[in-house]
């Protein structure tokens, strides 16, 4: 994409037929510009942005974890928090294993009043 995007560039700002023209007026040199722009507003709209948004998301997802939920790893560890320490989560695996997890490495939270609701429904 990054290849393709250089080529049209490079063909529009060096086309030949600028290159070699006598004169260059200010509305020609503004109309080169104009695309170079759009190009710049498609990639925050439908890139940057979206992105933005997922992390800023992720990271209130963290911010709400507490001792009980049930979370799942990036690498799809099952485990319930026991503690919260800053960044490290310690959390229990089954009843004899215990583990330390980066919260940056936990993908999805399961709150424990969503955990029992769930369970609730089905009994």
């Amino acid at each position: 994409m990054k290849k393709i995007i250089f080529i049209l560039t490079w063909l529009y700002f060096f086309n030949p037929s600028l290159v070699f023209a006598k004169s260059l007026n200010e509305s020609s040199v503004v109309m080169k510009i104009v695309p170079l722009i759009f190009v710049f507003i498609f990639f925050y709209l439908f890139l940057l942005r979206p992105q933005y948004k997922k992390n800023k998301d992720h990271q209130k997802l963290l911010n709400s974890l507490k001792k009980g939920d049930t979370i799942i790893t990036i690498g799809g560890l099952y485990a319930q928090v026991i503690e919260l320490n800053g960044n490290i989560v310690k959390a229990q695996i089954t009843d004899t294993v215990c583990v330390k997890i980066a919260k940056q490495a936990i993908s999805v939270v399961i709150h424990a009043k969503d955990n029992f609701t769930k369970h609730k429904n089905e009994l």
